[in-house]
């Protein structure tokens, strides 16, 4: 056999061997959600000493501006708030289960954090819902992303209409967890992603901050600052009355 054949055998024994490494069956998945879930309980926090508080990392991420409501003082918006954590007791040895590196696993049967927003003004709601998917990786880190239709508080000025820009915030803290169970922390700098966001008609986002705030409980308050587009206004209200009613 020549040198080339040789070495072009290998190569596809290499590649072949791979590919059965990656290729996880059915079985396996089954073999890991029973492992892993076996003698799970999802009331129980996920920590290993009861003085240990569980570090949620969260990431802010608004999609809209649904309303923006001066008369009402009032902010609705639309937002995916993305949360990551680790549960020692959901870690796994890819080799043991065909390679398997992430699960998905509907929400209901895990433990999730009792995150909720602060400054609602409805009734405040648990996020996500029980077949919501939570992705678990093998080291035990778990990421869950629900979806949310925020109505928050805000104080306005409008001395400045249509040139105003006003600062809304989002607070975002456990509904019962204490600092020492539950610590929330931001993911990356002010822990607030625009990649999705979907620009308003009337106002822009310039500006974004977070500040942590330690109570009986961690609060994380997401700051948006926005500034009205005053081209429909000074179009259609204000410019209308000099030129005899016509609009634009």
């Amino acid at each position: 056999m020549s040198r080339i054949s040789l070495c072009s055998c290998l190569i596809c024994f290499v590649l072949m061997t791979r590919h059965t490494a990656w290729s996880a069956s059915q079985a396996d998945y089954y073999r890991l959600y029973d492992t892993l879930f076996k003698n799970y309980t999802k009331e129980i926090r996920p920590a290993l000493e009861d003085l240990v508080a569980v570090n949620i990392s969260l990431t802010y991420q608004p999609l809209s501006l649904i309303d923006v409501n001066e008369k009402q003082q009032m902010l609705t918006s639309a937002a995916v708030l993305s949360m990551t954590w680790e549960d020692s007791s959901l870690k796994w040895h890819p080799d043991d289960f065909g390679g398997i590196e992430t699960l998905l696993v509907p929400q209901k049967i895990i433990y999730v954090p009792d995150v909720a927003v602060d400054n609602t003004v409805k009734e405040q709601q648990q996020l996500g819902h029980n077949t919501l998917q939570v992705r678990l990786h093998k080291e035990g880190m778990l990421a869950w992303e629900p979806s949310l239709i925020i109505s928050t508080a805000c104080d306005m000025d409008v001395t400045y209409f249509p040139f105003d820009t006003q600062t809304c915030h989002v607070i975002f803290t456990t509904s019962a967890s204490s600092l020492q169970e539950i610590e929330l922390w931001t993911h990356d700098n002010d822990g607030i992603s625009l990649s999705f966001y979907s620009k308003n008609g009337q106002w822009d986002i310039i500006g974004k901050t977070s500040q942590r705030i330690l109570e009986y409980s961690t609060k994380i308050k997401f700051g948006l600052k926005i500034k009205r587009r005053p081209n429909y206004y000074v179009m259609n209200i204000l410019i209308p009355p000099f030129t005899g009613g016509a609009r634009f």
